[in-house]
C-alpha cells in the first residue's frame, strides 16, 4: 500500500500504454556534490557550458577545493562550448593557499594585480579582504539578447553563499536568466 509522498506522486502517474503525456511536477533537488546533473559530477559544468554563455564561480577560502576539479575538467574537456566565458572570483585569507592553487594553472597576469587568467579561466583573486559580492553579481548578471544566461556557482562560508544566493535570486526575479548552484560543505 502506498503511503505519504509515494501516494501523492502516484496521482501524477500515467500508464505508458495510454500514450498520454504525464503532468509535469516542479521539483527542487538538494543534495551532495554533483546532484545537479546527470553522469559524472565532474562533467556537470561541461554540460552546463552548452546552456549558459557565462559560468561565474565565486569562492571563499578553502571553498576553492570544491570548484577546482570541476574547473580543471571543464578547462580540459573537448565537449565544452567554445563560446562560454568562465570567470572565478576567489577571496582567501592566505597568500600561500593562493600560490598553491595557482601552481595548477598556467597563469597570465594583467596590469590589475587582482586579475589574471588561469589557462582560459579569467580569475579575480582577493587576499585578506572579502569579495564585493553585490558589485560582482551586478557586473556579471546582465540581460542577454540570446537568452542563454549565466550559471553562478558558489562555494565557501555559509554567510557568503547565502549572500550570493539572495543577490542572484533578486536578479532572477527581474527577468535575468540565471542558474544558481551552491557547492556546500560542513562538519
Amino acid at each position: 500500500m502506498e503511503k505519504g509522498i509515494t501516494r501523492e506522486l502516484s496521482r501524477f502517474a500515467v500508464p505508458i500504454n495510454l500514450g498520454l503525456i504525464p503532468k509535469p511536477i516542479p521539483i527542487m533537488i538538494e543534495g551532495s556534490y554533483g546532484s545537479h546533473g546527470s553522469g559524472s559530477f565532474l562533467n556537470e559544468y561541461v554540460n552546463e557550458s552548452n546552456r549558459y554563455n557565462k559560468i561565474i564561480c565565486i569562492s571563499g577560502g578553502v571553498g576553492i577545493t570544491a570548484l577546482l576539479p570541476k574547473l580543471l575538467t571543464l578547462r580540459d574537456s573537448p565537449h565544452k562550448s567554445k563560446s562560454t566565458k568562465i570567470k572565478l572570483y576567489w577571496s582567501s585569507r592566505s597568500q600561500s593557499l593562493v600560490d598553491s592553487v595557482q601552481e595548477l594553472f598556467p597563469t597570465t597576469v594583467f596590469s590589475d594585480p587582482e586579475k589574471s587568467c588561469w589557462d582560459g579561466i579569467e580569475t579575480h583573486i582577493s587576499v585578506g579582504t572579502r569579495l564585493h559580492l553585490e558589485e560582482i553579481i551586478d557586473t556579471e548578471l546582465t540581460k542577454s539578447d540570446d537568452h542563454t544566461g549565466t550559471l553562478v556557482v558558489v562555494s565557501g562560508p555559509k554567510g557568503m553563499a547565502d549572500s550570493v544566493r539572495n543577490l542572484v535570486t533578486t536578479r532572477a526575479k527581474r527577468g535575468i536568466v540565471v542558474k544558481f548552484i551552491q557547492e556546500s560543505f560542513e562538519w
